[in-house]
């Protein structure tokens, strides 16, 4: 008698069918999605900061050399950040869009390894979507994606984090020696 009543009802077979479409990898994909939709409405609706303005012209006036790259006139420039910032202003004198670019395409990067992580800890169950979303719409994440001088290096520090960690597990509990030897480079 139940189960005819249950089959009855109109919205049973609706129910089901959500039901069986939404899993939580499919639920996941929506999550880095809406996250990296997150990042680019806070890049796209905002502006850079005095700081990058001033990495921006003082790599396109400088000559790629050794005092460039050592400069310390701007709090939180690197290495790296003058190497990356140099080509950057050259090719690109009066166009954030670049700057734009390279910052979604890191934090896509970082998003989707965190899925991968997420996957690899807790296989295809509701709960691994926690700690993503955490991830993926957390405000503290979102300063990576505002402000270039400090959006550069803690991309590439998520980025580095999330493959160290996608590695090592890859290495724990499959025994694969890339993992290991990644792991190792990051």
């Amino acid at each position: 008698m139940a189960t005819a009543t249950t089959a009855a009802l109109p919205g049973a077979d609706a129910r089901t069918l959500v039901a069986s479409y939404w899993t939580a990898r499919r639920a996941a994909a929506v999550v880095v999605l809406v996250g990296f939709v997150v990042r680019f409405w806070v890049l796209a609706s905002g502006w850079f900061s005095g700081t990058d303005h001033v990495l921006r012209i003082r790599a396109w006036e400088s000559p790629f050399d050794l005092a460039y790259l050592s400069a310390t006139g701007v709090p939180g420039s690197s290495p790296g950040m003058a190497a990356v910032q140099w080509p950057l202003s050259r090719l690109w004198p009066l166009d954030f869009t670049p700057l734009v670019l390279l910052l979604l395409a890191l934090q896509c990067a970082v998003l989707l390894l965190v899925a991968v992580l997420v996957r690899q800890l807790w296989g295809d169950r509701w709960l691994g979507l926690v700690p993503l979303t955490i991830v993926a719409v957390a405000p503290v994440g979102l300063v990576a994606a505002a402000w270039w001088s400090v959006g550069l290096p803690t991309s590439l520090v998520q980025l580095a984090t999330a493959g160290l960690l996608v590695a090592g597990v890859s290495w724990w509990r499959g025994g694969a020696a890339w993992g290991l030897l990644v792991a190792a480079a990051v």
